[in-house]
């Protein structure tokens, strides 16, 4: 395969950030933020109606989301080293130096690892239906992933959430990945964006939106399709006992860290002596593993 061929291949394959709707995108390999949802005119409206909060809602949040995604890639510790690998790998295939063309299939390597494959996440007999308002169950585990010569691969662990029905049916199984993380902070910033935006309200304005704000935020805790944006949220929620938005706005923080977070440090994070679903041998292998950077 050319280099030309290998990087033709990263941008097939890179799905990029996940999405059930158009409203907008971030692209890594460009570092381009694109509002699908928003034309000029929903621009010059806002113009000429500056409080609106609907329209501020429709156009700030779209772009807050994506930027926040903008933001983490081009001041995180992680991410500023992951812009390095992506010009070393279009540097490689400008220069047709077969010598740099490993660079170009350590980038597709990376970018594969960012968001696990499809086949990682595993949808359950209660994925499709509605939600009953009832709180999820849980479990956290840990599974391996494939190697490049497709079987399962011991030295490559990973997190992974549970959830069911307060009934015990399955809904999902979601790994936690780098993705996930980004879309806790892009997520957090738009429930900040909203808490910005109700207090520009009058005290009977403010109770309801900010009810329907609850309902949505709720809402899209709880949907599956959503879930590679909330497994993080959930995680903290679950084992901290928060049940308010309280819990974005933590596990953001948290996410913010390990995306910071110096190899060189790791090793002094204290592991929990029985975390439960690890054995002793995958215990041993996340701390060199189960690290951002």
């Amino acid at each position: 395969m050319t280099i030309n061929q290998m990087l033709d291949k990263i941008f097939k394959n890179w799905k990029g950030f996940p999405n059930i709707n158009v409203l907008g995108k971030y692209e890594f390999l460009s570092q381009t933020v694109c509002a699908n949802s928003l034309e000029m005119k929903h621009i010059e409206s806002l113009i000429n109606n500056p409080n609106d909060i609907q329209l501020k809602r429709k156009i700030f949040g779209v772009f807050i989301h994506e930027i926040t995604h903008w933001l983490d890639h081009t001041s995180t510790l992680w991410r500023q080293k992951f812009l390095i690998d992506i010009f070393n790998a279009f540097n490689a295939k400008e220069n047709e130096n077969i010598d740099e063309s490993w660079r170009i299939q350590k980038l597709f390597s990376d970018l594969s690892r960012m968001q696990f494959a499809d086949y990682y996440t595993v949808d359950g007999s209660a994925a499709k239906k509605p939600w009953n308002k009832e709180l999820w169950n849980y479990e956290f585990g840990c599974g391996l992933q494939f190697g490049r010569d497709g079987k399962i691969s011991e030295t490559h662990p990973f997190l992974f959430t549970k959830f069911f029905t307060s009934d015990n049916e399955f809904i999902k199984r979601v790994p936690l990945s780098v993705i996930s993380l980004l879309e806790t902070n892009a997520v957090a910033s738009e429930l900040q964006l909203e808490v910005a935006l109700l207090s520009l309200l009058k005290q009977e304005e403010f109770f309801i939106e900010n009810k329907l704000i609850e309902q949505t935020y709720l809402k899209r805790l709880y949907n599956p399709e959503l879930t590679v944006y909330s497994v993080a949220t959930h995680c903290l929620a679950n084992l901290a006992k928060i049940s308010d938005a309280t819990a974005y706005f933590l596990a953001s923080a948290l996410s913010t860290l390990c995306l910071n977070l110096p190899s060189q440090v790791f090793q002094l994070l204290k592991i929990p002596a029985n975390p439960g679903f690890l054995t002793s041998e995958r215990k041993t292998l996340g701390l060199a593993r189960f690290r951002i950077i």
